[in-house]
């Protein structure tokens, strides 16, 4: 089946006679009722029914009318390619509650008033290595902490995947007014062991974090745990009631302006590497580029 019959097929459809549709493609109408039966036997479906007035899609003809204005609606962006009509793509997968909103906004500045469009998705670690393996997104950003470190690096391998580190921090705990740590300048983790924990869903890595044991405390023994996948979400949780999450200090600014206090664990020997990833020998389009740039400039001071 061959593009220009395609087209032919969505003319008849659309005028609903073969001999208008003849007329204004400059063919025969003999060519498209041969083209409409070729494309019928290679489907093995009827696409169109004969009446008075002259042709109406059938059930399996308006799936396939469907189905060929998307393919040829994509073929016109494909063909614009080169000209400004088409907007800039960048999609970038990140870990939950992982990106500042005033990186955000920098990015939405520089674009602002131009044809571009941005898809940021909030995901795990193995997911992130999948959207970006699987062209879904350009860039991934991550945080791997060392009890996931040789798992994620392994699992950055077999996709093919390359790992830029752009800052290293260790765990703080974040509480809201209602906790009766807030005013605290620095929490043990037996103190946060009387809280519910608030984190995203547990996948493969996160279970390799339970294994981790600070000041004395494993992360096994929190047992009261509240799961969100939601930035909003988690934010008013704290400031709401007692719950406390772990966190990095490069995330310190969007907590501290919702009224949020970010506080240091004693003797916390956690270690995290905050980076983004891409497909190996992949030159990033300049729309990722400057993301990167705005990434390492917002992130990169910050190391702890």
């Amino acid at each position: 089946m061959q593009l220009q019959h395609l087209k032919y097929f969505l003319q008849i459809a659309e005028t609903g006679s073969m001999n208008k549709a003849a007329d204004q493609l400059f063919v025969s109408q003999p060519s498209l009722s041969k083209v409409i039966s070729c494309m019928e036997a290679e489907l093995n479906i009827k696409i169109f029914e004969r009446n008075n007035r002259g042709v109406s899609l059938t059930e399996d003809g308006k799936k396939l009318y469907m189905y060929t204005k998307n393919i040829l609606n994509q073929f016109d962006l494909i063909s614009k390619i080169s000209t400004e009509e088409i907007p800039s793509v960048i999609s970038v997968s990140a870990y939950p509650n992982l990106l500042s909103t005033s990186l955000l906004s920098q990015y939405y500045s520089l674009y602002q008033g131009k044809n571009i469009i941005f898809t940021l998705r909030e995901s795990r670690i193995n997911q992130i290595a999948e959207d970006v393996s699987g062209l879904r997104s350009e860039i991934g950003v991550l945080h791997i902490n060392n009890a996931q470190s040789k798992e994620v690096y392994r699992l950055l391998d077999y996709h093919n995947l390359e790992f830029h580190l752009v800052a290293t921090d260790t765990w703080y705990a974040v509480v809201g007014p209602n906790n009766p740590l807030f005013h605290s300048s620095a929490v043990n983790m037996r103190q946060l062991l009387n809280y519910t924990v608030v984190r995203p869903p547990d996948d493969y890595f996160s279970a390799l974090t339970t294994y981790l044991i600070i000041d004395g405390v494993s992360l096994s023994e929190f047992k009261r745990a509240v799961y969100l996948n939601n930035g909003a979400a988690t934010i008013n949780l704290m400031k709401e009631t007692d719950i406390f999450a772990f966190s990095l200090w490069l995330s310190r600014p969007d907590y501290e302006r919702h009224g949020l206090k970010v506080i240091p664990i004693e003797n916390c020997d956690v270690s995290v590497e905050m980076g983004w990833i891409k497909r190996c020998k992949e030159r990033l389009s300049s729309e990722a580029q400057t993301f990167v740039g705005l990434l390492q400039k917002y992130y990169g001071k910050e190391k702890i």
